[in-house]
């Protein structure tokens, strides 16, 4: 389980993922408690979480282009750099005057389209860094400190400095965080480096690399079948998960939902140590799928009983399962694609399963304003169980979705007629 750790490089790795996590767990307990706290509504509420999302999309495909073309260390660094910098200043302001609501969506949409970077960066750095037989246990440890940091201690951490000291401290923790992350990022030295672009070549050669990662996602069944169930799944589920429960439970007390988190976080390490020691499993699509819905079915508990102690019971099954889903997939995404195109195909995959977020996190809002909340988690806990064999399915119709080899063998996905990156 710790070879990895033995790994310098992946060390550096893992301690600046450890504080982007723990920044970004503060970060989503502080971003609506703190909106809630300037006496805005949870339409407002949906609004700037939402704008946070579309600075994610906004920058996915272009990061992605990038991580194959420039040093991923390099922008780790400037992408945990930024925020850093920009919620200092923030946090500042804070202190001296009433922040406007869109100053909040335009802090959230920065946050956001450095995370659309960070992220992939992250992910598609790690096979280049560590063995490919240890590329398991490296997910699985970068998943547990994902469970522990930003879904435990983070909200843990956002919950007491907000009610200790209030938003504004809390904005500063996050920012801290990230410099931190920045500075972790420099001492990475990857075994590979990308040849320097073409300058020559201008904007046409970075469209053309956005395309060759679609180009793959949509001729490789298995990929573009699961990134659509996580979109679907995620416009059901995003909304609830991120703003009706810190509305429902976060506005008499910012700890019922820090609560809730901490619980979700804890569950969800649970389930990364529970994949890195649990023997690979023969039909691997199968038990993904299968992973996945049990993530959503608990869902359906907050429907019926909307209580703290149900919420947080629901949640913790809920990250339990879907950590152990995650790690299956990041693994098989970074076995099945090519390295010189894992990058974009990476972004393509992060692009695809959140696009349609903003839109769960504005109609949530706007629902709940009308008083509609229960509606919300039935769906959200049900429908994507459904579309879940839907996929499955669909996968099962080629006969090497039940291999443990060529499912995921990069030489038997169809090629790509690339001109040029």
């Amino acid at each position: 389980m710790t070879s990895p750790l033995r790994n310098r490089d992946f060390r550096y790795l893992w301690l600046a993922l450890s504080s982007s996590l723990l920044a970004a767990g503060v970060w989503v307990i502080a971003l609506p408690l703190f909106t809630l706290h300037l006496g805005y509504g949870p339409t407002t509420v949906g609004i700037v979480v939402g704008c946070g999302l579309i600075g994610t999309l906004s920058s996915l495909l272009f990061g992605g282009a990038l991580l194959d073309r420039y040093p991923k260390r390099t922008i780790l660094a400037w992408s945990a750099f930024i925020p850093g910098i920009v919620l200092l200043a923030v946090c500042l302001w804070a202190e001296t005057a009433t922040i406007p609501w869109y100053a909040l969506a335009a802090t959230a949409a920065i946050v956001g389209a450095c995370d659309g970077v960070y992220g992939p960066a992250n992910e598609s750095l790690l096979p280049e860094i560590v063995e490919k037989e240890h590329l398991h246990v490296g997910n699985s440890l970068q998943a547990l400190v994902e469970s522990l940091l930003l879904k435990a201690f983070g909200p843990a951490i956002g919950g007491a400095t907000i009610a200790l000291a209030g938003p504004a401290p809390a904005l500063a923790v996050v920012g801290v965080l990230f410099l931190v992350t920045a500075a972790f990022s420099r001492q990475i030295v990857p075994a590979y480096e990308p040849p320097p672009p073409d300058q020559s070549a201008g904007w046409a050669s970075v469209f053309q690399d956005i395309g060759d990662g679609f180009r793959y996602v949509a001729k490789t069944k298995w990929i573009w079948t699961a990134v659509l169930w996580s979109a679907l799944a995620l416009l059901l589920q995003a909304g609830p998960r991120s703003v009706a429960l810190p509305v429902v439970f976060g506005e008499g007390s910012a700890g019922a939902y820090a609560l809730i988190m901490v619980g979700y976080g804890i569950a969800s390490a649970v389930g990364s140590l529970v994949s890195s020691f649990a023997i690979r499993p023969n039909n691997r699509f199968g038990t993904l799928f299968a992973a996945w819905s049990l993530g959503s079915l608990p869902l359906i508990a907050i429907a019926f009983h909307p209580t703290v102690a149900v919420a947080a019971v629901a949640m913790a099954l809920v990250g339990l399962f879907n950590a152990y889903g995650n790690v299956l997939w990041q693994t098989l995404m970074q076995q099945g694609v090519p390295d010189d195109l894992r990058g974009r195909v990476t972004s393509v995959d992060w692009f695809g399963s959140i696009s349609l977020m903003p839109i769960s996190t504005v109609v949530t809002g706007l629902f709940i304003d009308h008083g509609i909340v229960r509606l919300l988690f039935l769906l959200a806990g049900t429908v994507p169980v459904v579309l879940a064999f839907i996929a499955y399915a669909i996968i099962a119709k080629d006969s090497s979705a039940n291999s443990d080899r060529t499912s995921i063998d990069p030489a038997e996905t169809p090629p790509l007629n690339r001109t040029s990156g």
